[in-house]
C-alpha cells in the first residue's frame, strides 16, 4: 500500500469513529489533535504533503490507545474485505 493509499484509510478511519478533519494554513505549526466538548478534531496544515500528514497520523497510534484499537479493528476489516490482486 502506497502512502496516500494510507493517508486515504487514514482518513476514512478518522471520519468513521467521528473525528472531524480540518485543513488550515497553521503557518508553521505542527498538525494536532483536540478536542472541542464531546467533538474531536484533527487539525492538518495546508502547507505540508500527504507524506507530514501521514506521519502525524502514524504518530497518534503512539500517543492515543483508543485510535491504535480502532485503526487495528479498521486494518483488519480491510484486509479480510479487500480482494487479493490477480496474480
Amino acid at each position: 500500500m502506497n502512502k496516500i493509499d494510507k493517508l486515504e484509510q487514514w482518513l476514512r478511519l478518522a471520519k468513521a469513529i467521528g473525528i472531524d478533519i480540518r485543513y488550515e494554513n497553521l503557518v508553521g505549526a505542527d498538525c494536532g489533535l483536540c478536542q472541542v466538548g464531546k467533538r474531536h478534531i484533527v487539525f492538518l496544515d495546508l502547507n505540508q504533503g500527504p507524506e507530514e500528514h501521514l506521519n502525524f497520523f502514524e504518530s497518534l497510534l503512539d500517543s492515543n490507545p483508543s485510535i491504535r484499537r480502532a485503526y487495528e479493528q479498521s486494518t483488519r476489516r480491510e484486509s479480510i474485505s479487500r480482494p487479493k490482486p490477480a496474480a
